[in-house]
């Protein structure tokens, strides 16, 4: 299971969604503990709204 945090927010009028997930080195699993950079990787999607 891998941590993840969700946002949402406009941008020039249109309703953006993101989130950033937290995997471990090997980018197969989830972190157990996202808080530890030396042992992780970051992945951040953004997409329009409307494309959802």
């Amino acid at each position: 299971m891998t941590s993840t945090i969700l946002g949402a927010m406009l941008a020039d009028g249109h309703a953006v969604f993101w989130k950033i997930n937290y995997y471990v080195s090997d980018m197969m699993h989830g972190s157990e503990d996202p808080t530890d950079a030396m042992q992780i990787v970051r992945v951040l999607a953004i997409m329009l709204a409307e494309e959802y």
